[in-house]
This record gives structure tokens, C-alpha cells and sequence, in this order.
């Protein structure tokens, strides 16, 4: 399913943030994933891919994993990032928290500046013990920063 939704606060619209999401509800074999997504930010001009995973906790959390590859790092991570922490939070997904997976193949000073960066806005490194049933698994390809909502 795709919808093209702008962007808003309580009301108030942030100015040009206008996305799309590609959504399709599946159920992996765990249980953990529940949606899919692809969200393009028209204004940032990124494109991120991720998924919504249901842990199995008697709580039942949510968390939206979102990656963030090459391409999309090249370009303004501000409009696109604000979004996806709006849509994590909003009734639709309805997420208790948001990791974002950071490509382990771009060069050191960029993921340093990043991971300052995002740490400022409240993420911090993660493992993903939390989503496992044994030992956190180390990924060679994705470094993890989650954030509470």
C-alpha cells in the first residue's frame, strides 16, 4: 500500500515535509516484523528503508528499525529523520522506539560526525539483545542507534 502524507505536528505542518510510504503488513516467521516499510523524503531528497517489529515481551513494544544507507546519508537527514520520528510515534505504528541501522561501509569521520550527531537529538548505540532470544547478535554490516519515543 502506498500513501503520500504530509507531515504534521498536533496540527501544525512542517514546512515541505512531504513523504511516501510503502507499506506491506506482513507477519515474519518469529512474529517479530509486522510492516514493512520505504519512505521517501521529497525534501531531504533520501530514500530509507526499514521495518516495524513487535517485541515478544509481555508488553508487546514496537520498535521501527530504519537503515540508513549510503545514498541516503549524502543527503539532508534533517526533514526525513523529523518525519520518521513523527510517523514512529503517530497512531499508525504506534512505537514505543526507533533504531536506526548506520552502514558500516561509510567512511570513519562520516558515521563518527553522524553518531555525534543523532546523539544530540537522543539516540545512543544499541545492541540488539533486546529483539533476540539468545546472545546479541553483532551485525558486520549495520551499526545500531535507538532512541525512546
Amino acid at each position: 500500500m502506498t500513501m503520500m502524507m504530509s507531515s504534521s505536528s498536533r496540527g501544525r505542518a512542517r514546512e515541505g515535509a512531504t513523504y511516501a510510504i510503502t507499506e506491506e503488513g506482513r507477519k515474519g516467521p518469529t512474529g517479530l516484523v509486522c510492516d514493512w516499510l520505504e519512505i521517501w523524503d521529497y525534501v531531504g531528497g533520501g530514500s530509507f528503508r526499514g521495518f516495524v517489529a513487535e517485541s515478544s515481551n509481555v508488553d508487546h513494544e514496537r520498535h521501527m528499525f530504519v537503515f540508513l544507507e549510503r545514498p541516503a546519508i549524502g543527503s539532508d537527514l534533517k526533514p526525513g529523520l523529523m518525519s520518521i520520528i513523527e510517523l514512529a510515534s503517530s497512531p499508525l505504528f504506534e512505537c514505543s522506539g526507533l533504531v536506526l541501522g548506520l552502514d558500516r561501509s561509510l567512511p570513519q569521520p562520516e558515521v563518527q560526525t553522524l553518531m555525534r550527531d543523532l546523539g544530540w537529538v537522543g539516540f545512543s548505540l544499541v545492541t540488539l539483545a533486546a529483539w533476540t532470544q539468545g546472545p546479541a547478535p553483532l551485525s558486520s554490516k549495520w551499526l545500531f542507534m535507538a532512541m525512546d519515543m
